[in-house]
């Protein structure tokens, strides 16, 4: 038999934030990825120089991946400061 006890209420989840969290973790967790073993295996498989090369170019990337999630945060940020104005 099953017991009819009153459940506890859960607070209510905040979705967007959890969205946000992972989507940052994935995001930190590909590049570390990327950046170590990808290059232990150019390091393994070539030498130094190539590995540096690998870094550079991957640097780069990373660099316009955050100037896009910078423009992205700005427009963000200036479309909820119009909305508080209504």
């Amino acid at each position: 038999m099953q017991s009819h006890q009153p459940q506890e209420e859960r607070p209510p989840t905040d979705l967007r934030r959890y969205r946000a969290q992972t989507e940052k973790r994935l995001l930190v967790g590909g590049m570390l990825i990327m950046f170590l073993i990808g290059g232990g295996l150019l390091l393994w498989l070539f030498d130094l120089r190539a590995l540096l090369g690998a870094w550079l170019c991957l640097a780069g990337g990373v660099g316009l991946i955050a100037l896009l999630l910078g423009i992205l945060k700005l427009m963000e940020w200036w479309s909820a400061s119009g909305r508080e104005d209504e």
